[in-house]
């Protein structure tokens, strides 16, 4: 597997909000913004408003994916294996922001999802390469929530130059030939991670720490 990977993409028109993966569009080099702290993005202000998603799934998947962060993700000691669905954002309003994702999900049942591989993707502006879990099924719904999130008060912290793709970060690194050869490793196991999101979870970060403000769950959801 390359180090940098093409992913064939649909670009949608101005002001739609998402890209999502299919066959017959162009293809686009997907790179990422740098690791700056666990979310990949670089912070403006000293504490960030993030909405991500812990997903349910087997306890043994759970505790593989454990395995191979604990070794690999420099995330592994800050958060737990997730989606970020919002990424870090200016907003200082933390009741506003848990209203709004409130009502924004108001109405979405829980998205099942299935992870058969795991992709290399090469970071947009630094050397450094990450492993991403990406959902086979599943993704297009998450994708739909992610641009739904993307509306009213944080339709302004979108960033439109980085295509949304729905991920679990399992590791990274600055050597291609290690992500290289745990992509192959990882990919021989013929993974098959069933699992779901269920909730939703608003979090502040403060460059080091991890701090959970609200617990959203989405409809129908059973806890």
């Amino acid at each position: 597997m390359n180090s940098i990977v093409l992913w064939v993409l649909k670009i949608p028109p101005s002001g739609s909000g998402h890209t999502s993966k299919t066959k017959e569009s162009q293809t686009v080099l997907v790179k990422l913004p740098p690791i700056q702290n666990c979310f990949g993005y670089q912070m403006e202000v000293n504490v960030a408003l993030v909405v991500v998603s812990y997903p349910r799934i087997p306890k043994a998947d759970y505790s593989w994916i454990q395995s191979v962060r604990a070794q690999n993700d420099a995330q592994f000691k800050i958060i737990a294996p997730h989606f970020t669905l919002v990424f870090p954002c200016r907003l200082n309003n933390q009741p506003d922001l848990i209203n709004h994702i409130r009502a924004t999900i108001k109405g979405i049942p829980p998205i099942p999802f299935l992870i058969k591989k795991v992709v290399a993707v090469k970071d947009r502006l630094s050397e450094n390469i990450h492993l991403f879990l990406i959902p086979e099924s599943g993704l297009d719904d998450i994708v739909k929530l992610h641009d739904m999130l993307y509306t009213g008060i944080l339709a302004s912290e979108l960033n439109r130059d980085v295509p949304f793709i729905p991920h679990i970060t399992i590791a990274n690194s600055l050597d291609p030939a290690r992500i290289q050869n745990l992509a192959a490793e990882i990919n021989a196991r013929q993974l098959f991670i069933k699992g779901t999101l269920d909730s939703l979870a608003v979090v502040s970060f403060d460059g080091k720490l991890i701090d959970l403000l609200g617990n959203i769950p989405l409809d129908n959801a059973q806890h």
